[in-house]
């Protein structure tokens, strides 16, 4: 995780959580950050 914006990330299972109130018909953007890394000897498949 690169940065987790305003969430608290898990360590445990890699999960990001939000705690805020929200207004009906509200928006709210929310940023994180992430990478991913891998050998590069071995084949990339995007699903």
């Amino acid at each position: 995780m690169k940065d987790q914006g305003d969430a608290s990330y898990n360590t445990t299972n890699g999960l990001l959580k939000w705690d805020f109130n929200l207004d009906p018909k509200a928006y709210k953007a929310l940023k994180f950050t992430y990478e991913v890394t891998h050998n590069k000897d071995m084949p990339l498949s995007m699903y």
